[in-house]
């Protein structure tokens, strides 16, 4: 894994209490065993967190390995810098502090996956109601089509036989107003 320059500083600085004075000189001679070492470092060191390392900055992730925190890109390929996890208590209450967190992310980390797990669970039997939900609502949108298009041949039958019904009652009315009238057609012929 690379390091950046940044990084090979903090550690010459913070970890090898190279004065600032001295740091550029000491990197040039000792880069390839401070590689080395961040390289055997990050070996030994999990992954802590995925964040941003400050407002300004992309997000990266944050490896811990004893109490130093690894900050490294992204697709880890490089350390970015490194820094002592220090609460300002001493050396052995900030460890005790850092055992305690640690202690109650993995408690945190083992709840988050077990709800995780119920979440997905959850989202599966949501994810089988909801599809079943629509090709109900898909069949019964094709059933009312259905019956739509009965309802408009039921309608355009009864208009029809409507039609049929009229053309009778007018042949009937025709014949009943011949019969009627008759005295009248009779005698309306008779003047003409």
């Amino acid at each position: 894994m690379n390091i950046t320059n940044h990084g090979l500083k903090r550690y010459a600085e913070r970890f090898k209490k190279i004065e600032r004075n001295e740091l550029e000189r000491d990197i040039i001679i000792n880069k390839e065993l401070y590689t080395e070492e961040l390289n055997k470092m990050f070996g030994f060191s999990k992954l802590l967190h995925t964040g941003k390392f400050n407002e300004t900055n992309e997000n990266t992730n944050y490896y811990i390995v004893d109490n130093i925190i690894l900050v490294i890109d992204l697709n880890n390929t490089k350390i970015i810098t490194l820094y002592r996890i220090e609460f300002g208590f001493g050396r052995e209450v900030d460890k005790n502090i850092l055992f305690g967190l640690l202690k109650e992310l993995d408690n945190a980390e083992t709840e988050y996956l077990e709800a995780m797990d119920i979440v997905k669970e959850q989202k599966n039997d949501m994810e089988y109601k909801i599809l079943s939900l629509e090709e109900d609502i898909s069949s019964t949108i094709e059933l009312l089509n259905t019956l739509k298009l009965s309802l408009s041949e039921l309608k355009n039958m009864k208009q029809t036989i409507t039609l049929e019904e009229d053309k009778c009652r007018i042949f009937r009315d025709k014949i009943a107003k011949k019969l009627v009238y008759s005295n009248i057609y009779k005698n309306a012929i008779d003047e003409y």
